[in-house]
């Protein structure tokens, strides 16, 4: 299922971005030399937004009272692929492209078992090889914004906290227990898991720095008190 990475067309940016997607590899035996559970883990990235969309991002901060209105999930320290739902459907995304060289964002680290990870990747791959089919969930968007946690099981159809949660969820783990949370829900979520979830960065897209992240996350990955989230 992996080799999709490779071999379908990105759902939003050209096939040779799709073909480094692999790239999420590169940094794993760099982080078990000293984290949690030693070889047993692979890292994975949260990424928060401020989004600049003039509705669907200004609706989302005023019904959460957040400036904090998307995430993405990456397992590359270099956060050039992260996955998420936006716009209409399943999409890639980096924070080196577009309108994304230029947000706010912030940034989390954290680890899960490899089987996990490897669960979480096939199932991610399975999104890239049927991205014609997903669809962006806007009856649970208007739910959420009306205050309801009612969502179907809708397949291909999510937000992203949704899609988050659902690759989370084939690990054994969540960042909410709610079915539509909201973005500002899981950021809140993440941070009140010190132990397991980690804050990388704050601050614009165009200054982050993957190597300070990576030292960060091995620092507090190597803490005793860390826990592998799940």
């Amino acid at each position: 299922p992996r080799a999709a990475y490779k071999n379908e067309p990105d759902p939003a940016q050209s096939n040779e971005s799709a073909n480094n997607a692999d790239n999420w590899d590169e940094d794993n035996d760099f982080f078990q030399q000293e984290a949690v559970d030693s070889t047993s883990v692979s890292p994975v990235f949260f990424v928060f937004t401020k989004g600049k969309s003039p509705i669907i991002s200004k609706a989302i901060s005023k019904a959460t009272d957040s400036d904090y209105t998307h995430i993405s999930i990456s397992f590359d320290a270099s956060l050039d692929n992260m996955f998420s739902f936006g716009g209409t459907s399943f999409r890639k995304e980096s924070i080196h492209d577009g309108k994304r060289k230029d947000l706010d964002i912030d940034v989390y680290g954290t680890f899960i078992s490899k089987d996990g990870v490897e669960s979480m990747k096939d199932l991610c791959a399975d999104f890239i090889s049927n991205t014609k089919k997903t669809k962006f969930d806007y009856p649970a968007l208007v739910k959420k914004l009306f205050g309801s946690d009612k969502k179907d099981n809708s397949g291909y159809k999510h937000i992203c906290t949704t899609f988050v949660n659902k690759m989370l969820d084939v690990a054994g783990t969540k960042l909410s227990e709610k079915n539509i949370p909201s973005p500002e829900e899981m950021r809140e979520s993440a941070q009140s898991k010190p132990d397991q979830i980690f804050q990388l960065y704050t601050g614009n897209s165009k200054d982050y720095n993957r190597k300070k992240a990576v030292n960060k996350l091995k620092s507090m990955g190597s803490d005793p008190k860390a826990k592998r989230f799940d």
